[in-house]
């Protein structure tokens, strides 16, 4: 077997003329992704295997966690006030200190291996992937040894490619894999399911999901559910932000701009976030914030300048956006 010439981890440029095309298992693969799969032969042929994804999902490891996990947040405390709350014979057996060191070592060594299993399992199922994951707000109490092998939470806008990888004619839609870079720069292999396994490169796409190691699992939907709020509201986090909404109601429209503005991007290569504007107490979901320019210029200028700042000439349709 052939091995690439350049070893460049690159994700930009032409796939197919990189360097020679080079063949495993039949399967023609484009550089400059072929060293990495190359070097575990076994990849492409485990890609789909559901026997494999229902294993590491149904791991022991998983409920051994959660169960040490709701025995540490009854017995710790992050400060005085917080003990008040908590039942004092578990206190008291969680400041002997012989058992609470006990206690803390059993959790580093299951949140290693939890997290092991974890990444193994996002190329396979990253639905189940993120079902499993334990909440941000969960991660962020407990000791900061354990906190190094949890699972990164992602709310952001980042940019996706999408690269057609395998080739084969037993396999007419081929095999489409994907990265994510991120805000800070870091690229990792992205995997995607539901409303969003078709998406093609985008940039700027708001998503949300979480890593580990080198994977991140995209979650179907772009924001994450913080919790409910008083007079049935929602809090969510959704690309960066915290934003209120009107419960449900809210939360199926929000739903259906952002199916919007996906199916949107499928044309134009750019995801156009659709802004949550607040009025009254209430939330209006528009497809655009509004920019004033008051420089005197022809149409065919003006609606350049629209989409060099990723908008488009504003059109009023209704009542509500008018009122804005």
């Amino acid at each position: 077997m052939e091995r690439p010439e350049s070893s460049n981890p690159a994700i930009t440029g032409s796939v197919r003329e990189s360097v020679p095309s080079v063949r495993i298992d039949d399967n023609p693969l484009s550089p400059p992704f072929v060293q990495s799969i190359a070097q575990q032969p076994s990849r492409p042929r485990d890609w789909c295997d559901p026997t494999r994804a229902q294993q590491l999902a149904n791991h022991a490891v998983f409920a051994q966690f959660d169960q040490w996990l709701t025995f540490f947040e009854k017995t710790h405390c992050a400060d005085q006030d917080a003990c008040l709350h908590k039942d004092p014979r578990h206190l008291l057996f969680a400041h002997q200190s012989p058992a609470r060191r006990f206690s803390q070592e059993k959790g580093l060594r299951l949140s290693r291996t939890r997290a092991e299993i974890l990444e193994s399992l996002i190329p396979h199922d990253p639905q189940r992937a993120i079902e499993l994951a334990v909440s941000p707000e969960r991660i962020r109490n407990l000791p900061p040894a354990i906190r190094e092998n949890m699972e990164n939470w992602h709310v952001t806008q980042a940019d996706l490619k999408a690269v057609h990888v395998c080739f084969n004619h037993k396999s007419p839609e081929g095999r489409i894999k994907r990265w994510v870079t991120l805000p800070d720069g870091r690229t990792l292999e992205a995997y995607v399911y539901g409303d969003r396994k078709f998406l093609p490169t985008v940039s700027k796409l708001a998503l949300s999901g979480i890593s580990l190691g080198e994977k991140f699992a995209v979650s179907e939907k772009p924001y994450r559910i913080v919790g409910p709020l008083p007079d049935e509201k929602l809090l969510i986090q959704y690309a960066g932000s915290e934003l209120i909404i009107d419960g449900d109601s809210g939360l199926k429209a929000f739903d259906r701009r952002i199916r919007e503005a996906d199916l949107l991007s499928l044309r134009t290569g750019r995801f156009q976030t659709p802004l949550v504007a607040s009025s009254l107490g209430g939330t209006n979901l528009l497809h655009a914030k509004y920019e004033l320019i008051t420089t005197p210029m022809t149409w065919a200028d003006a609606n350049r300048t629209a989409f060099d700042k990723k908008g488009r000439i504003v059109c009023i349709d209704s009542s509500i956006e008018n009122n804005i």
